[in-house]
């Protein structure tokens, strides 16, 4: 019977995380003026690749780039890493996974900031990629980490990640992980 009081007990104590983790989120939400990110359009899409499950899934290849020099960017998109090139061992699709980390500072109010990566010149949209939080406008940096995926055919595909700031800031360190998976 105490299994069960105790099991229930978690099952609040996680709902309860749920629910203040959510409440958080939408308080780092752009204000409703804002401009940025913009979700792909069904065009984008890579409509002829079946999704690929991540059951099963073996890592094949890992890369990652990573600086530790602050830099002044401006505002919209700006390339955060260069092109690299990851493969995708046929036959079939792969799985990429992009882990992209950074922090900025900037000290404009409601400056708001995204990290989002394009596969073969295509924002990737699974998910797409959302606004990270707002920029403190006291210069202090703020951190931040979002991962996406991507089916990919067989073959080499060019892969750079960008970060997007609404008024521009400083840069500071990120790494960013690239993960090609293949079915087991």
């Amino acid at each position: 019977m105490s299994y069960f009081r105790n099991r229930s007990a978690l099952s609040a104590t996680i709902a309860l995380t749920i629910l203040v983790g959510t409440t958080w989120t939408a308080t780092a939400q752009p204000p409703r003026n804002a401009t940025g990110p913009t979700p792909p359009s069904a065009a984008d899409a890579d409509a002829a690749l079946a999704p690929v499950t991540t059951v099963n899934k073996v890592l094949r290849h890992s890369r990652f780039t990573s600086e530790n020099v602050p830099a002044a960017i401006g505002s919209g998109f700006v390339a955060m890493t260069g092109v690299i090139t990851v493969n995708c061992p046929g036959p079939g699709q792969c799985l990429l996974e992009v882990d992209q980390h950074a922090n900025v500072r900037g000290t404009v109010a409601n400056n708001v900031w995204a990290i989002c990566t394009k596969v073969d010149g295509v924002f990737m949209n699974n998910p797409n990629c959302p606004f990270l939080g707002v920029i403190p406008s006291t210069n202090q940096f703020v951190a931040g980490a979002f991962v996406q995926t991507k089916s990919v055919s067989a073959g080499d595909h060019a892969v750079q990640t960008f970060i997007y700031t609404l008024s521009g800031g400083t840069r500071g360190i990120y790494q960013v992980t690239h993960r090609i998976y293949k079915n087991n």
